[in-house]
C-alpha cells in the first residue's frame, strides 16, 4: 500500500515546478552526502522515527536500511555519486526521486521519497529504494552550459539554446553515455531558441527528469573532472558569457583533455574553448582547426552583437587556430581535429555528438 503511494505520486506532474525551495535542496543534498560517506547516524537524522521503508517491493527495517548505507564506506571512490532526478512540493510535503551510484555493492540504487516540512526544514517520511545491477554506461560527458540570463551588461535576455543541448544529449544516451550539466554558478539555466516542430525537443521539454538536471545543474566545485571523457560546450547567446572566462571550468575542461578527453564545442559555444591553456601557458587551439558560429552570419549592427566580449572567428585567429566553417550555414558542418570536435550552428548538434562517441569507442577498441 505504501509502496503504491509513493510511486503514484511522484508521477504526479511537478507543482510549483522551477521555484525551488533551498531548505528541501539542503536537505536531499544532505541525504545524498551522507548516503555517499557511509554516514548512517546523519542519513538516520533525517529519516522519520516511525518512516516506513521499502527496498524493492518488501519492507526494510530501519536497522537494515542504515546498515546497507554503512556497508563499503570505505571504498567509496571517484565513480560514487549521487544526485536529484526530481523534486516536486505540494505546501508542507514533497516527492524527489534520488539516484545513487555505488561501485562498492555493484549495485545502482533509485530512491523514491515522500518528505514533510518540520520546523522550517524536511523529514522523510517514507523512503522506497530499488536496487538494480550498477550502471554500465560507457562513459560520462560533461555538457558546459552558462547562466546569463541577458547579454552582458544589457537589459536583452539571453539563454543556452535547448536544441544543442538535448539533441546531443539524446545521441549520448542512447548510445549509452551517461551526462552531467554544468554551469559557473550551478543551479537553474535560462533556455531559449525552443521549437517543438521537433518530437525529441518536445519530449525532453516535458521530461521532467531532464528539466530537472538543467534546474540544477553542478557548481564547479561539484565536479571531479577524472569522472570524464569529454566536455561539450552547448551554444546560444547565454554561451558569450561567464564561462570563457571561468577558472574552475577552464581547469575542468584542461584536466579531462590531459587525460586524454575530448574537448567539444557547437556554434557560440565555441566561446568557451578560446582560452583554454595547457600547463604550458599555451592556447589550446593554436593550430588546431576550429569550427564555431561564424562572423558571416552574425548580425553586426545589432543591439546584441555590441555586447559582445569578442568575435569566436577573430579570437581563434589570434590565438594561432585555422577558423574554418560552411558559407552555406546550417548544413551540418562541423570539424575534427584530434581530441578537438566543434560545430558550426544547432545542425551541428547531433553531428558533434556522434564524433565524440566514434572518437570515444575507437579509443576503447584499441585499449583492448
Amino acid at each position: 500500500m505504501h509502496v503504491r503511494l509513493i510511486l503514484g505520486i511522484c508521477l504526479f506532474p511537478a507543482i510549483l515546478w522551477g521555484q525551488g525551495d533551498p531548505a528541501l535542496t539542503k536537505a536531499l543534498n544532505q541525504f545524498i552526502e551522507a548516503s555517499i560517506a557511509g554516514d548512517s547516524s546523519a542519513v538516520g537524522a533525517l529519516l522519520g522515527n516511525s518512516a516506513p521503508l521499502f527496498v524493492d517491493s518488501e519492507r526494510e527495517s530501519r536497522t537494515s536500511f542504515l546498515r546497507f548505507i554503512r556497508e563499503g564506506a570505505s571504498d567509496r571512490h571517484s565513480e560514487t555519486f549521487g544526485k536529484v532526478l526530481n523534486a516536486t512540493t505540494s505546501g508542507h510535503y514533497a516527492w524527489s526521486k534520488l539516484l545513487l551510484n555505488l561501485p562498492q555493492h555493484q549495485r545502482v540504487m533509485n530512491m523514491h521519497l515522500q518528505l514533510i516540512r518540520l520546523d522550517g526544514g524536511w523529514k522523510i517520511m517514507a523512503l522506497q529504494r530499488t536496487l538494480s545491477q550498477r550502471s554500465n554506461a560507457k562513459g560520462r560527458i560533461l555538457f558546459v552550459l552558462s547562466n546569463a540570463h541577458n547579454y552582458g551588461k544589457s537589459e536583452i535576455n539571453a539563454a543556452n539554446h535547448f536544441a544543442e543541448i538535448c539533441l546531443p544529449y539524446d545521441e549520448l544516451i542512447t548510445a549509452g553515455y551517461d551526462v552531467d550539466f554544468i554551469s559557473p554558478k550551478g543551479g537553474a539555466v535560462p533556455l531559449g531558441y525552443i521549437s517543438t516542430n521537433s518530437a525529441t525537443i518536445k519530449a525532453y521539454l516535458y521530461d521532467e527528469d531532464f528539466m530537472h538536471q538543467l534546474e540544477h545543474t553542478l557548481r564547479p566545485d561539484q565536479v571531479d573532472p577524472t569522472n570524464y571523457q569529454a566536455v561539450y560546450y552547448s551554444g546560444g547567446g547565454a554561451a558569450m558569457f561567464g564561462v570563457h572566462d571561468n577558472a574552475a571550468i577552464q581547469r575542468i575542461a584542461m584536466s579531462i583533455y590531459a587525460a586524454d578527453g575530448i574537448v567539444s564545442a557547437v556554434c557560440h559555444g565555441t566561446a568557451g574553448i578560446v582560452d583554454l591553456r595547457d600547463t604550458n601557458d599555451h592556447f589550446l587551439v593554436t593550430g588546431k582547426v576550429i569550427n564555431g558560429f561564424p562572423d558571416r552570419f552574425e548580425n553586426k549592427e545589432a543591439a546584441y552583437y555590441q555586447t559582445f566580449p569578442f568575435s569566436i572567428e577573430q579570437a581563434i585567429a589570434e590565438r594561432g587556430g585555422q577558423f574554418e566553417y560552411s558559407n552555406e550555414g546550417w548544413d551540418g558542418f562541423y570539424r575534427v581535429d584530434g581530441r578537438i570536435i566543434t560545430g558550426q550552428d544547432p545542425s551541428s548538434a547531433r553531428s558533434v555528438a556522434k564524433a565524440i562517441i566514434a572518437q570515444l569507442q575507437e579509443g576503447d577498441e584499441s585499449n583492448h
